[in-house]
């Protein structure tokens, strides 16, 4: 789980993710794969909330190196959370959106943090899960 914010009354967190490089064939260009599930709890609300996702950033490291790793995911936001309910959405990679200086195939021994900005209504809200290690196949 990763950390979140709020406002008014819809509350967005990391339910779970996970990524692996797919590191022989064609993904070469952009290896990354893999999807994050968010919650919306808009049990505080009193109107419907929702939640646009404006960046995915995947930063990798090893050996005092860094790779930040931008993506698109679909669907891109919560789509509407009704007042008083909790939506929990998986947004998943869009295959060959991602893009950053290095290759993320060079960190398969490192870890990875996933940082995504949302935006509550005009709010954004930073978003990050806790350093995993990086699986690459």
């Amino acid at each position: 789980a990763g950390q979140g914010g709020g406002a008014d009354g819809l509350a967005v967190s990391i339910q779970k993710a996970g990524f692996v490089m797919q590191c022989s064939g064609a993904a070469m260009t952009d290896p990354v794969d893999g999807a994050v599930k968010i919650r919306y709890d808009n049990t505080n609300g009193s109107a419907p909330a929702m939640a646009n996702i404006t960046s995915v950033v995947l930063t990798m490291s090893q050996n005092n190196q860094m790779l930040d790793w931008a993506f698109d995911v679909t669907p891109e936001g919560s789509g509407s959370v009704p007042a008083g309910m909790v939506v929990e959405q998986g947004h998943n990679k869009v295959f060959g959106s991602g893009t950053g200086v290095g290759m993320p195939c060079a960190y398969c021994d490192g870890s990875w943090v996933l940082k995504i900005a949302v935006d509550v209504n005009g709010d954004i809200k930073m978003l990050t899960t806790p350093s995993s290690p990086v699986a690459c196949q």
